[in-house]
């Protein structure tokens, strides 16, 4: 069986001691791709190193996560042009609006995620969006593009509601908007409900990712969370969708490939 785990961090310094290992752990596990999502400026040149020593495996997205957003927003603005411009990323993300942490930056965040759509669209670009607090937000801010003209068309958009936390409206309305749903460890916290959502969604609207170092999969013992836990999410998804294994593997791994044209 083949994974494509749409989202890990594995560059971060949670992975600074065994990276190598566990990268290796995810390939016995079956990965054939990980998509490592970016944060801001400082985090790019690890995201890029890790992906140049790891080309049959890792490949980098370009983006400004929402809690990176702050009073020197238009620096990272032009970071990102710069980098985008330079390394023709396969998508755009992580990119959202986040109102958990702090609401100071709302604007802000709202500003840098419209500029980074409109790159995405212009050049045909999938998303990873990130969303935490601000379902009504991003919706509103997703139905602003004037679908009158090609290059903010609603139907072109495309990408993938990473994490996703919201309900099954919710996630209709992303379906509907032509974006994948984004099944992490989360799925197998009890009290969480996700598990319950998955059941009511078709499969050929899901991808599976990590998030790792963070939100391990319950029944993972270690000491932080790592791509190789995939495993551990998409045997969750086939007990919710009462389907073999293989089945999830196969159509999450299509789904993954569509998205990122991989």
């Amino acid at each position: 069986m083949k994974f494509i785990n749409t989202h890990s961090h594995v560059y971060s310094k949670e992975f600074d001691a065994d990276r190598e290992k566990a990268l290796q752990r995810a390939a016995d596990a079956g990965i054939i791709r990980i998509v490592l999502p970016d944060i801001d400026a400082a985090h790019r040149r690890d995201i890029l190193a890790v992906c140049k020593a790891h080309k049959q495996l890792c490949v980098p997205l370009i983006g400004i996560h929402p809690t990176a957003v702050n009073e020197n927003y238009k620096t990272e603005l032009k970071e990102f042009d710069k980098a985008v411009q330079k390394q023709k990323p396969i998508g755009i993300g992580e990119i959202g609006v986040d109102l958990y942490w702090n609401t100071t930056f709302k604007n802000e965040q709202r500003e840098v995620f419209l500029h980074q759509m409109r790159y995405a669209l212009a050049n045909d670009l999938p998303v990873v969006i990130h969303v935490r607090n601000a379902f009504d937000e991003i919706f509103e801010l997703l139905e602003s593009f004037d679908t009158s003209t090609t290059l903010s068309n609603q139907n072109n958009f495309k990408g993938i509601f990473h994490c996703f936390s919201g309900n099954y409206e919710q996630a209709q309305k992303v379906i509907a908007m032509g974006f994948y749903i984004g099944i992490g460890g989360v799925v197998t916290y009890r009290k969480a409900g996700l598990d319950k959502l998955v059941t009511h969604l078709p499969l050929e609207h899901i991808v599976l990712e990590t998030d790792d170092p963070w939100l391990m999969p319950i029944g993972c013992k270690a000491r932080r969370n790592e791509p190789a836990f995939l495993l551990t999410v998409a045997e969750k998804v086939a007990e919710c969708k009462k389907l073999p294994l293989s089945e999830v593997a196969r159509i999450t791994t299509e789904n993954a490939m569509s998205v990122f044209s991989l």
